[in-house]
């Protein structure tokens, strides 16, 4: 028998006293059947520092970082007792119909930092359920499906969807978004295994009412109609997604789509699901950046443009390069490439996504970030990397890639 190495929390084995907050697709806080979030405008500050300490839980916030990222759209003349004061009314707010009193917000050494450990989080549960999945879904699948299943329900929109304009929540908005991206493509495979059509079309038809422009869900969706037979509603749903994309981006089908759309049009042969449809590479747990491979970093790219397309917004790319030198040995530059992968994934932020793109390159995507700053951050990596490791026959370059570089590559 596998053990989790993670336990999960359910809903029913949370204690009368113990917070319940909700921040994908909808923001709620509750303790047993009292519910404490009321959206108003006397309380929204309270509430909004609320939000930015869960997103940073167990993390020492000093007065200028919370200030400048919670009360940054007012002048204050007394900035500091402006956040005491907004510091008690949450308290209040927390302690509200209940006469149960604990302590959340701890002030230390001239910072707040939020307690959770008396704390049920969704986003918490939602990687814990996806974390233990991955563990299991090679020797109990069935197991495996029923955590991703889990987390799918939990899964009802963008994270903290109703502050969609604070800077502070796009990076953790666009991991979960990933995460549940990846969690569902895991699903179809598992379900693919077993020949269960219609619950990856139940799985994909989920996923397109939350995030309607994922090209992958697209084509996993339109090869388990295939693979049911219905090559007719399968091009029905191809002309109805490419009509989409062009009305909405102004983008014609790509080549993995039009490939597909052959597919369609001639007599299937039967062959496995997985030979028409995307990778669906392996999610693993990580505490920093998120690595995944080529073809799911082509599909995070592809969606963060898409709904970039309205606002004018650009993702660049940054590039590590490592120039090795002919005669290096083989085994020190797999040493080296290990060590600079693990490098990558914890000195940037989950927000951010990298691959290995080619034996000498990795890709990063950086959430948020503008170019000056991505220059910045590839330079703190490189610099972290030269100091770190003894680099003897390999020479480490950088590389900031805008949308005109990097489109024919995805």
């Amino acid at each position: 028998m596998v053990h989790t190495s993670t336990s999960i929390q359910k809903l029913d084995e949370i204690e009368s006293s113990q917070l319940i907050v909700y921040t994908l697709g909808r923001f709620e806080v509750n303790r047993g059947h009292n519910k404490l979030y009321q959206s108003s405008s006397r309380s929204r500050k309270p509430w909004d520092l609320f939000k930015y300490m869960v997103t940073n839980k167990n993390k020492n916030l000093s007065l200028e970082k919370i200030f400048d990222n919670v009360f940054m759209d007012e002048n204050y003349n007394n900035p500091r007792n402006v956040l005491k004061n907004s510091v008690y009314r949450l308290r209040k707010l927390l302690e509200a119909k209940d006469s149960f009193k604990y302590n959340y917000i701890i002030f230390s050494n001239e910072c707040y930092r939020l307690d959770s450990s008396n704390i049920w989080i969704d986003v918490d549960c939602f990687e814990k359920l996806i974390e233990n999945a991955e563990l299991l879904k090679d020797v109990n699948p069935q197991e495996a499906i029923l955590l991703y299943k889990e987390a799918i329900e939990l899964y009802t929109g963008d994270y903290l969807n109703d502050n969609s304009n604070m800077d502070w929540v796009i990076p953790s908005r666009s991991y979960y978004r990933r995460l549940y991206l990846q969690c569902c493509l895991e699903l179809t495979q598992l379900f693919d295994n077993e020949k269960k059509y219609d619950e990856i079309l139940k799985v994909c038809d989920q996923f397109m009412k939350i995030e309607p422009y994922e090209e992958e869900i697209h084509i996993c969706f339109m090869g388990a109609l295939m693979m049911k037979g219905q090559n007719k509603e399968a091009l029905k749903h191809y002309e109805y997604c490419t009509s989409i994309f062009y009305k909405v981006f102004g983008i014609k089908p790509s080549i993995k789509m039009k490939r597909l759309y052959e597919s369609m049009k001639k007599d299937y042969n039967g062959q496995h699901l997985l030979a028409i449809k995307a990778s669906l590479s392996s999610y693993s747990k990580w505490s920093g950046a998120f690595f995944c491979e080529p073809r799911v970093f082509k599909s995070i790219i592809q969606l963060e443009n898409r709904k970039n397309e309205r606002s004018g917004d650009e993702i660049y790319l940054g590039s590590i390069i490592l120039r090795i030198h002919q005669f290096t040995d083989s085994k020190y530059i797999l040493q080296i490439i290990d060590s600079v992968k693990k490098i990558i994934e914890n000195d940037l932020r989950k927000g951010d996504a990298y691959t290995q793109w080619a034996d000498n390159e990795f890709l990063i995507m950086f959430d948020g970030l503008r170019s000056q700053q991505i220059d910045k951050a590839l330079r703190r990596v490189v610099n972290h990397i030269e100091r770190v490791l003894k680099l003897e026959g390999i020479r480490v370059h950088i590389k900031l890639l805008s949308p005109e570089e990097y489109r024919h590559l995805v």
